[in-house]
């Protein structure tokens, strides 16, 4: 068997950058997550390289293009293992694929994904 041939990509990496905008003032924490991007919304790129931004070592996903496709019809998305939610949809797939009927493990599953979604933004 012959090794596939290796092809050109282009590859986007979302890493995660912590900006801290201080002294917001809101009714809750959904509002004052808007107010912060409202504030910051303009000044974004100068803060990249300010000293109350720091760089996580960790990415969210990345896009990866096929060069030469120009419709972008190969291209994928992938998704960082990290992720919360995405750690519960493995579980579930996984739970699923085991052909397992527990209704309390799914119970629990959907009990911990419910919690998840209430910080979902």
């Amino acid at each position: 068997m012959t090794e596939p041939a290796e092809v050109p990509y282009d590859v986007h990496l979302f890493p995660v950058v912590r900006l801290k905008v201080a002294g917001i003032r809101a009714a809750s924490h959904e509002a004052a997550i808007d107010l912060a991007i409202q504030q910051s919304a303009d000044e974004l790129p100068r803060r990249f390289t300010a000293p109350d931004s720091e760089y996580s070592e960790e990415f969210s996903h990345y896009l990866v293009d096929v060069v030469g496709d120009p419709q972008y019809e190969l291209s994928r998305w992938f998704y960082s293992r990290d992720e919360p939610l995405l750690s519960l949809l493995e579980r579930l797939v996984a739970w699923h694929a085991g052909g397992a009927t527990d209704d309390q493990a799914i119970g629990r599953l959907v009990a911990e994904a419910q919690e998840s979604l209430r910080f979902v933004v």
